[in-house]
């Protein structure tokens, strides 16, 4: 199935960058040509199929054809005669076919090539003549879809090698209608606690200590920049402390694990086992849905620093009817493996089985399994970071306003 996926995203690219070149190319050609027609151009219907094949070649085409009109211009001048001087004429081209590729790049290519192709105009530049270079005319015309089919052979590969979905569903809009039970147009039958800034609170000790090593920086960044500037790098090294520790884990590492497990925590904002603490109203709100939905709890904590939280803070046994912990799951979070696994212990489907998490990845990783997300405002992200799941919530308490 993923290789089918894999297939379909570069097919999908070849697909948008052909089909989207030669329709830039047929509406560039024609606009150039009433454009030059007038002002007058000499040879304006040769000028503009000129326009139309720089389009094949990204970044690089268009100046090409901007510079070989501005100097026919320069040194032929007007057909029309309205002109004094070559020099206003040529100045008036030069403007004129800048504004057209103006146009062609601020409303025709994101409508026409569309996101699956669209690249960094510097990552295209340099395609482009490293491809002229290696492959001649063939790489110049083909710099723009291998780099992008790269890219997408590279995310895959990346997302692999650190346990992530290789691919994504789209998000669907947060909800706006509160129905009570369901959550992104679905009945919920079971849900999911990520523990960690969704149940329990974040520690900003990373926050703090990077925030006060770097007041030096104070004239470029202020405080409140440096501190959202961590807190962004705490969100995007989850994942990698994931996937090493999963790695640790694999290959039996297990006093380096322990070693490296504060330095972990404290990267990911986990407080130490001892310090685990419940956020506010988080007690009262899984009492009152456990009386009516399936709770599961996922953590890449041990079993036994869960158990004993779960006992400090008071929590029935009989409350989560699945606890996903890091032993019981090859690959951690953002891997579904641990999603799945406590749907299946719940006995509900994915479709019917909603996930509760602070961080995106999970989110991401439930909704391409077919599960509903709801994301929690921890501290760490903000509304906009959590914008692809189906529900954003101020904190975990507010579940019960839906559910």
């Amino acid at each position: 199935a993923e290789i089918r996926m894999l297939g379909y995203e570069l097919g999908e690219v070849w697909h948008a960058f052909l089909r989207g070149q030669v329709i830039l190319a047929m509406a560039i050609g024609f606009v150039s040509w009433v454009a030059f027609w007038i002002l007058g151009m000499p040879n304006a219907g040769g000028l503009a199929i000129l326009a139309g094949f720089m389009e094949f070649l990204p970044t690089v085409g268009p100046g090409i054809g901007i510079a070989i009109s501005t100097t026919i211009a320069f040194f032929r001048g007007s057909t029309w005669g309205f002109f004094n001087n070559n020099i206003t004429f040529a100045l008036i081209v030069f403007l004129v076919a800048n504004a057209i590729t103006w146009l062609e790049s601020a409303y025709l290519i994101p409508r026409l090539v569309g996101s699956r192709v669209r690249l960094h105009p510097a990552v295209t530049f340099v395609g482009v003549i490293s491809g002229a270079i290696v492959f001649g005319l063939m790489g110049v015309l083909l710099a723009t879809p291998v780099i992008a089919s790269t890219r997408i052979l590279l995310i895959y590969v990346f997302n692999k090698l650190t346990d992530r979905e290789p691919f994504e569903m789209e998000g669907a809009p947060a909800s706006t209608v509160r129905i009570r039970g369901l959550i992104g147009g679905r009945k919920i039958d079971g849900i999911i606690f990520d523990l960690d800034g969704t149940l329990t609170r974040i520690d900003f000790g990373a926050e703090a200590w990077v925030v006060q090593k770097t007041q030096w920086l104070d004239l470029l960044a202020n405080e409140e920049r440096r501190r959202r500037a961590t807190r962004i790098g705490m969100i995007r090294l989850e994942s990698t402390v994931n996937f090493a520790i999963n790695q640790l884990w694999r290959f039996e590492k297990y006093d380096t694990l322990r070693r490296l497990q504060p330095v972990f925590d404290h990267i990911r904002g986990y407080p130490s086992g001892p310090d685990l603490a419940l956020q506010p109203g988080v007690e009262d709100t899984l009492r009152y849905l456990s009386a009516q939905y399936k709770l599961a709890l996922i953590t890449t904590r041990e079993r036994e620093t869960v158990e004993e939280f779960l006992v400090r803070a008071c929590l029935d046994q009989d409350i989560f009817i699945a606890v996903i912990a890091r032993e019981d799951v090859r690959n951690l979070v953002p891997n579904s493996e641990a999603l799945m696994l406590a749907a299946q212990i719940m006995e509900t489907e994915p479709i019917q089985t909603l996930i509760v998490s602070d961080g995106d990845p999970i989110l991401r990783s439930g909704s391409a399994t077919g599960m509903a997300t709801a994301g929690v405002l921890s501290g760490l992200d903000r509304e906009k970071d959590l914008a692809s799941a189906d529900l954003v919530l101020g904190t975990t308490a507010e579940l019960t306003e839906w559910l």
